[in-house]
């Protein structure tokens, strides 16, 4: 084979793949992405023992996150013991996994204490695992629960994302990409795990709750 045809050959192969892959990263990013058929400002002020309040997110730091939607409540049980939540929807996933919690607490000068899961018992009867962390800065200790949903995925890291997408390739509507994550003093940690887990139990199933029929609003989406 003279050094021409090889050449040729090789520029070939090389459109090729590119064009696979073009073709590829089209049908994992999405087109179209459907917003939840509820507005997260619904999310119950009050769940069993906890009553909530609304907390208010700077608008800088509401830009900064890129989120289409942000809602934070701040519950309290009886026991006077507090659990901070923020929710955020996101449209473009890469802007929602960039802001994974480890990562926002790192570099706020936290130091990562210990790092596991947790599975939550779903009204369904099925379980979901989240993120559940530990964290330690100037003599203050939280315990942190996270996770991320695409749909039916829960989703827990970059990777986890990556699968899910992979799931949803070809689909002409794209559910939003959404994020949780929950705080609470950890004292005690038997505790906080407690009510974090109660807490999140409530708040994944009403995430999950099935509203039909859907009024919901289509956005162009971005990878």
């Amino acid at each position: 084979m003279n050094s021409v045809v090889r050449i040729v050959l090789i520029g070939v192969f090389a459109i090729v793949v590119f064009s696979g892959v073009v073709m590829l990263r089209h049908g994992m990013n999405p087109q179209n992405v459907q917003m939840p058929d509820r507005s997260f400002e619904e999310l119950p002020m009050q769940f069993a023992e906890w009553q909530g309040e609304p907390t208010e997110l700077d608008p800088k730091i509401f830009d900064f996150i890129g989120a289409e939607v942000v809602v934070n409540r701040n519950y309290e049980n009886v026991q006077g013991k507090q659990v901070s939540v923020h929710t955020a929807v996101f449209t473009n996933y890469g802007s929602g996994a960039f802001h994974n919690p480890a990562n926002c607490y790192r570099s706020s000068g936290w130091l990562l204490l210990d790092n596991s899961t947790l599975d939550l018992q779903l009204a369904d009867g099925s379980t979901a695992t989240v993120s559940l962390m530990t964290w330690s800065r100037s003599g203050e200790r939280v315990m942190v629960v996270y996770w991320y949903q695409l749909g039916e995925h829960t989703i827990l890291s970059r990777l986890d994302l990556g699968k899910a997408r992979v799931a949803l390739r070809g689909s002409e509507v794209w559910p939003p990409l959404v994020k949780v994550l929950m705080q609470t003093s950890a004292n005690d940690p038997e505790a906080a795990r407690l009510r974090l887990k109660t807490l999140a139990e409530d708040i994944y199933n009403w995430i999950n709750e099935k509203r039909l029929p859907a009024n919901s609003e289509v956005v162009a989406g971005e990878a």
